[in-house]
């Protein structure tokens, strides 16, 4: 037969009840941190986005157009072909360099770990601690109750002998 706790519940039913709200809890928890992960993977996909598109303008401004320009410049300005590959050249890096940073910093805003999961599994675990330590009180009181009434029991049994 289970003990039954002050509030007529018995530990058993108190133990079930705790690890099933733990249960309930972790997969709440488990599917929040799924949703993060997938809301940050999105985030990842826009930066990796940019950073691709980046290098992929950088190649072919560093290719097509440059060659195209230093021609330009070199007929137009009558600079040496040395003078217009660097002009060309600086003007690609400078647009390469804003679009690298502009992912570097799309990817700066990624954040992997989930970390409103990460908390509310923290509190879930603080809850059920508290919920144990409370059912190891409950089930050590009953244990005093039942060594308190045994040794009464034991008293009365063994003095009412002997009076005999």
């Amino acid at each position: 037969m289970a003990a039954n706790s002050p509030a007529g519940v018995s530990l058993t039913e108190l133990a079930g009840g705790i690890i099933e709200d733990s249960r309930r809890l972790i997969r709440q928890e488990l599917e929040l941190a799924r949703l993060e992960m997938l809301a940050e993977w999105e985030k990842a996909k826009t930066a990796g986005l940019h950073l691709g598109s980046g290098a992929v303008l950088t190649l072919i401004a560093s290719t097509a157009s440059a060659l195209a320009l230093v021609c330009v410049l070199h007929e137009a300005v009558g600079l040496p072909w040395w003078g217009s590959f660097a002009i060309i050249a600086g003007l690609a890096a400078a647009a390469a360099t804003a679009l690298l940073m502009i992912g570097r910093r799309k990817a700066a805003e990624v954040n992997l770990v989930p970390q409103q999961a990460l908390n509310e599994l923290g509190r879930t675990v603080e809850t059920t601690q508290g919920k144990v330590a409370e059912a190891v009180q409950v089930a050590e009181a009953k244990v005093s109750d039942a060594v308190r009434h045994t040794t009464a029991t034991f008293h009365e049994v063994t003095h009412g002998s002997t009076a005999r």
